[in-house]
């Protein structure tokens, strides 16, 4: 029995590529998100009303988990599109989706297929939602089960939505697999160029572009975004060539000590400069969704 959970960020495209891998591995397809909408429906609440419900009535979830707990014993080749599949089937490879919370709000509202989902005013509200409901599962989840549903540190790999293609993102995850089953070492996470925001300029980055530079891009993760430490070259370079991946290191995440007794925020607040990101989307030909507070200057 092989099976492989997938599970990720609110609107990363979870369930398209569940299903598209089920499909070309000729693997069974589940899904715990049609049975939350089904329950949702029947409750008359949105998912997220639902969500928040569940938080003082612990059978929502029992009925739903028990479900994936019964997978264990399946013989058959799965697929699961699950929030806590991971923890609940502890021997499958283990899938987080990531994606932009702009992009995440742009994807529901486009999409008029979840009759449960709430109506959003605007990108604006749509994100303010969609950060209340993960905070809410979150936090649900860690009660009950002590599964901390926000540490990458869970899963077996870890792949960035935010830019990619379905083909990129699927290739990414069955090449992942295929190694993860023969027990040969997998790097973690991979992210779009896209998603990394630079502390160095271009001629710093340029010059950090020989033989011997690093191939693995070492980033800090400070409030969902995605910082580069090292590695400035080799992420100009595929930039320039659009590349839809990079093989990432995460050294540090937001409150966690990183250097001279500076947390990986408190290093941000001081690293960080704007006209240094400006040079490269000048260069580079777009603007990063990372930096929200412009999304929200534009308004909805």
């Amino acid at each position: 029995m092989s099976i492989i959970t997938i599970t990720g960020d609110l609107a990363s495209g979870k369930s398209l590529i569940a299903k598209k891998i089920a499909e070309e591995l000729g693997a069974v397809y589940f899904s715990t998100g049609l049975i939350q909408r089904e329950i949702a429906a029947e409750y008359g609440m949105t998912t997220l009303e639902l969500n928040k419900y569940s938080e003082s009535h612990p059978e929502i979830d029992h009925e739903i988990d028990d479900r994936v707990r019964r997978l264990n014993e399946s013989a058959d080749a799965l697929v699961v599109d699950s929030r806590m599949a991971w923890h609940f089937l502890p021997h499958s490879f283990k899938v987080f989706l990531s994606t932009n919370i702009v992009r995440a709000a742009e994807r529901v509202i486009a999409d008029t297929e979840r009759s449960s989902e709430p109506v959003y005013k605007d990108r604006n509200d749509a994100m303010l939602k969609l950060q209340e409901r993960k905070y809410s599962e979150n936090k649900r989840y860690l009660h009950l089960y002590s599964a901390d549903c926000s540490s990458l540190s869970n899963f077996d790999l870890v792949v960035d939505t935010t830019y990619s293609v379905p083909d990129d993102t699927i290739q990414a995850i069955i090449s992942g697999f295929e190694d993860w089953h023969r027990n040969r070492p997998i790097h973690r996470y991979w992210y779009s160029p896209r998603s990394i925001l630079p502390l160095r300029s271009l001629s710093e980055a340029d010059a950090d572009s020989s033989p011997d530079s690093p191939q693995i891009v070492e980033v800090l993760l400070c409030n969902g975004n995605l910082y580069a430490y090292a590695g400035h070259g080799r992420l100009a370079t595929a930039l320039r060539g659009r590349q839809a991946y990079l093989p990432v290191d995460v050294i540090a995440a937001d409150g966690q000590k990183f250097r001279e007794g500076l947390s990986a925020v408190q290093y941000i607040d001081q690293a960080y400069n704007h006209d240094i990101v400006s040079e490269w989307e000048q260069e580079f030909g777009f603007e990063y969704l990372a930096l929200s507070r412009r999304f929200s200057e534009r308004g909805g």
